[in-house]
Order: C-alpha cells, then sequence, then structure tokens
C-alpha cells in the first residue's frame, strides 16, 4: 500500500468510515496506470509481492489472543534485519507500517526478474 509518511495509522472505527474512499482511490489509480502504459512493450518483467504481516500477542496463560497495536516498536526489530551482511540483496525485506498501527508491510528490497531462480526467494522471503 505505500509507507506511511504522514500522519499515523488509522484505528478500526476510522477504517470503516474511510474504506470506500480508499477503494475509489485504488481503483482510480489502476485506471490511470493501465492508461500510461497501455502502448509499452518488451520491456523486462519486473515482479514482486508484498506481504502484510497481522501482529498478533498471545497469552498462553489466559488463553486469549489480542491484535498488538504496537507495529512501530516492532518495525525497529525487522528493519535491522536488513544490517545483517550475509543476507543477498534479492533476500532483503523492507518493513514499513501500514495504514493501521497492527499491521506492517514487508516487500522485498528489490524486485524479482523473470528467471526462475528468483522464484526461489519468494517463499523464502516469506518466513521471519
Amino acid at each position: 500500500m505505500g509507507i506511511l509518511s504522514n500522519g499515523r495509522p488509522l484505528n478500526w472505527s476510522e477504517i470503516q468510515s474511510v474504506k470506500t474512499i480508499f477503494k475509489n482511490h485504488a481503483l482510480n489509480d489502476l485506471i490511470l496506470i493501465l492508461n500510461k502504459h497501455k502502448k509499452t512493450h518488451n520491456d523486462a518483467f519486473l515482479w514482486s509481492d508484498e506481504i502484510e504481516y497481522s501482529l498478533i500477542r498471545f497469552n498462553h496463560e489466559n488463553k486469549r489472543v489480542q491484535l498488538c497495536s504496537k507495529a512501530d516498536e516492532i518495525l525497529k526489530r525487522f528493519q535491522q534485519l536488513n544490517n545483517d551482511k550475509t543476507i543477498s540483496e534479492l533476500s532483503q525485506i523492507i518493513f514499513h507500517v501500514e495504514d493501521c498501527n497492527f499491521v506492517i508491510e514487508g516487500i522485498p528490497s528489490k524486485p524479482y526478474h523473470s528467471h526462475p531462480n528468483n522464484y526461489y526467494y519468494v517463499q523464502s522471503n516469506m518466513i521471519l
């Protein structure tokens, strides 16, 4: 969805009140992109994937599961994973906050190419 650069993540009731607006903006953006590139041919096929990670807190003693609304704190820990110099560039993941404070998004640091070897990175990048 993109990096939240201004403001704060929305809570559940705030999301519900504007979800139709978000859907309309997303569809309009898609149409604009398709129209802009409809005459493009023979470009390299680059692709990527994004994963939305829901942050969950388990309380095994009381047998409770709750959404964990600490995306900012957890995000700092995940961002340190890319500091490991032994990880190849295609295996590095960029994490950022989503539109709510209990979800973070992970995307590859570089787009994949059409070579079949790139497919192996997708599954390994999904594992935390």
